[in-house]
């Protein structure tokens, strides 16, 4: 470990517990195709050539020596071809090669289904909701429930033997060849920026538990009459989840040996539910994953997307100092006022100034968010959503020369 990295890291560290009050970081925490685009390559080539991928982000920190190394936060092209996923669409698939990757949403778990996904999810997700998800998998709807093979595993030969299960099986091996490839593209990238002082801004990632429902399950327009329609099934079926987040973050920050882990935060927002639904709905599951991993010793960041501004308190409930607030839009004095000091103020500078706005604006936003949180001891400038893609390159050194010349004194 390098003497760089450790003190980038204890920079981090203490911005997180709100007592970095000398400095402020300049961090973008995650770039999909910014960094790509930069060295011309297409955003179908960036997410089928990962080596290539992480070389631009790496020039990307390294040019503009920034304080952490920025995630990818692109999945892997593979990953969607090897089961012919039909819940995103991305470059080279569906969509041009110069198109950013979406999420297809809909409605995978009907109003009905409840019942029978509650009973026994495992069983639903292997037969129901993956093969309605995935070309690929869409035999298993016509598979036996496991619980019926009975307890010895030699009979899952003649349940796999039929042509169709046989290429649901092969289906998996490429899906898992693939992320085994990309697994160790990603480790490199860690291990090089390690020995080059700078240390990755989080490796697990996860959405919380009402979002798991919302986003994969119902979709945002089942999920918004469920609240109305049939609420406790909706909390019953959120509920379900909190344990296994709970485990699995655990699991894989361990596995990573990174504590910090993102959360991306979907359906919160302002416009999406009303305050008494967040605050009976979300936040409960919410807070207590955050709890029990903060508990643990890791350092959960919620990205919370949207307007969170009717959120904040809420937020304010977490343990002061150990779970960093990433913003994608937020009232600055009101979140100043409720948790100034509270969390760390990660984000905070918009998408759309760093598209399409002059180097002069930027500077006068970064201004303005530093004489704000600066002074607190726990502000990380950055983008809204990390680099946007089509931010401009001058717009990205405004920020960066405005940072370093605050710190400069």
């Amino acid at each position: 470990m390098t003497a760089a990295y450790q003190n980038r890291l204890d920079n981090l560290n203490k911005a997180f517990r709100l007592e970095l009050k000398e400095k402020v970081l300049l961090a973008p925490f995650s770039d999909h195709f910014f960094s790509t685009r930069r060295t011309g390559l297409s955003n179908k080539d960036a997410m089928v050539d990962h080596k290539k991928r992480y070389q631009a982000i790496k020039q990307t920190v390294l040019d503009f020596d920034l304080d952490l190394a920025m995630q990818s936060g692109v999945y892997p092209a593979q990953w969607f071809s090897a089961l012919d996923a039909k819940h995103y669409y991305w470059p080279g698939g569906e969509l041009p090669e110069d198109k950013t990757f979406q999420f297809n949403e809909k409605e995978n778990l009907m109003a009905d289904e409840y019942d029978q996904f509650l009973a026994d999810p495992t069983d639903f997700t292997i037969r129901v909701l993956w093969p309605r998800m995935t070309g690929k998998l869409e035999p298993m709807a016509a598979f036996p429930p496991i619980f019926s093979l009975g307890p010895d595993p030699i009979f899952l030969g003649p349940a796999f033997s039929y042509p169709e299960n046989l290429e649901v099986l092969r289906a998996l091996i490429k899906l898992g060849e693939a992320a085994a490839e990309s697994d160790q593209a990603g480790a490199e990238y860690v291990a090089d920026m390690k020995e080059l002082g700078y240390p990755v801004s989080y490796q697990a990632n996860f959405t919380p538990p009402f979002d798991i429902v919302a986003d994969f399950l119902r979709g945002l327009k089942g999920t918004m009459l469920d609240l109305y329609r049939q609420p406790e099934k909706l909390l019953a079926a959120v509920e379900l989840y909190v344990e296994p987040q709970i485990e699995a973050a655990i699991s894989w920050a361990e596995a990573v040996g990174n504590p910090r882990i993102v959360f991306w935060m979907h359906k919160g927002a302002a416009g999406f539910m009303s305050d008494e639904h967040y605050k009976d709905y979300y936040w409960p599951s919410t807070r207590k994953v955050m709890l029990r991993l903060v508990e643990a010793g890791l350092t959960p960041i919620l990205h919370v997307q949207g307007d969170y501004t009717p959120r904040l308190e809420y937020l304010a409930e977490l343990p002061r100092g150990k779970v960093p607030i990433h913003y994608d839009r937020v009232d600055h004095q009101k979140a100043l006022e409720i948790m100034g000091d509270r969390q760390c103020f990660w984000g905070g500078i918009s998408s759309a100034l760093l598209v399409t706005g002059n180097q002069e604006q930027v500077k006068d936003e970064v201004i303005k968010l530093i004489e704000s949180f600066g002074p607190l001891g726990g502000l990380i400038v950055d983008g809204s959503v990390g680099i946007p893609d089509e931010a401009k390159p001058e717009n990205i050194q405004a920020l960066v020369d405005t940072v370093r010349s605050y710190n400069a004194g």
